[in-house]
């Protein structure tokens, strides 16, 4: 009973609570995805990384169905006589019990085997509605989480189209003047960075479906992001930059993606942080504080460790973020 307790307590969080996958959910993904990237020598680019997402997702379904089908088999045990051969009446063996809760969850019927008596028979009806409801359940929760990953590589590419690096964003954005092409940006990346954080909180598993090219992954076009407001903020200069209330909601919407990140995933400890090169902004002529040193690369340290983080559980490095030659 206890291990039909865990399978249909994880079963119910993750498909049915809205707050994300149970314990049993996010251990497997968590051990799944790093086998993966052990066997993908941690590169991002292995053709073996995309492979696991739908691999974790049909791994916790077979899971689960074993889970239950293991319970109801064990409780058809604590009898011998539950389970009856339907023709001759006599007692089913262990292996003919294991059978009939198999067939019992994918509600083929009865077959050769029978419940012995009234509580038998509930149980077993009980058991057959439970395989119809996994079934079911199951497939309306993968629907979404297919759908959410599309959202999120939609994401990674509406932010590479603003520009393939933090400089080129800028650059991009840039009218002579001041930053008006990228704040008419901003309501539709807020929206859609909101929409996928909101996902995250939901279907956490989308986090390991892995696109191995760079211009299509999410963790490092959020990145991308989050460095070019950085530099947008404390590089470029105060009448040329849009002010905080201009930038508070793209802002707020980026740290709400990190707090929610840093709360589901254990991400491995990466402090490696970039060194921005401000030559090209200087060469597109976008004024910028005199006293900044392209060097200081600790403004926002805990901010930027976290996308360390993230870039490095996914193959990924700043080499990605701060290079168009992908």
């Amino acid at each position: 009973m206890l291990c039909l307790g865990l399978i249909l307590q994880d079963f119910v969080k993750t498909t049915l609570s809205l707050q994300g996958g149970g314990l049993i959910t996010k251990s497997v993904s968590k051990v799944i995805w790093t086998v993966f990237l052990k066997l993908a020598n941690g590169n991002g680019r292995s053709a073996l990384l995309p492979h696991a997402g739908y691999t974790i997702l049909i791994t916790i379904f077979m899971i689960w169905l074993a889970g239950i089908w293991l319970g109801l088999f064990l409780v058809l045990q604590s009898s011998p006589v539950s389970v009856l051969h339907s023709s001759s009446g006599a007692v089913a063996s262990s292996w003919e019990k294991f059978y009939f809760a198999g067939y019992v969850l994918s509600t083929m019927g009865n077959g050769d085997f029978q419940p012995n008596g009234m509580p038998w028979l509930v149980l077993a009806s009980v058991f057959s509605f439970l395989g119809l409801a996994l079934i079911t359940v199951s497939i309306t929760y993968f629907i979404p989480v297919l759908s959410a990953v599309n959202s999120q590589k939609t994401l990674a590419v509406f932010i590479n189209a603003i520009g393939d690096t933090p400089q080129q964003i800028l650059i991009n954005s840039w009218n002579g003047k001041d930053f008006s092409r990228f704040l008419s940006h901003g309501a539709d990346l807020t929206t859609m960075l909101l929409q996928y954080t909101q996902n995250h909180l939901v279907y956490p598993i989308i986090h390991y479906f892995h696109s191995k090219e760079p211009k299509q992954s999410v963790v490092i076009s959020i990145a991308m992001l989050n460095e070019a407001l950085t530099l947008m903020v404390h590089a470029v200069a105060e009448g040329a930059r849009p002010n905080d209330k201009e930038l508070h909601m793209l802002q707020k919407s980026l740290q709400f993606y990190r707090n929610t990140v840093n709360e589901i995933y254990e991400l491995k400890e990466n402090a490696s942080l970039p060194q921005p090169d401000l030559s090209l902004l200087k060469e597109a002529g976008i004024p910028l504080q005199s006293n900044h040193n392209s060097s200081d690369n600790q403004d926002l340290p805990a901010i930027r460790r976290v996308y360390a983080r993230l870039l490095a559980n996914a193959g990924w490095n700043w080499l990605q973020v701060y290079s168009s030659k992908f």
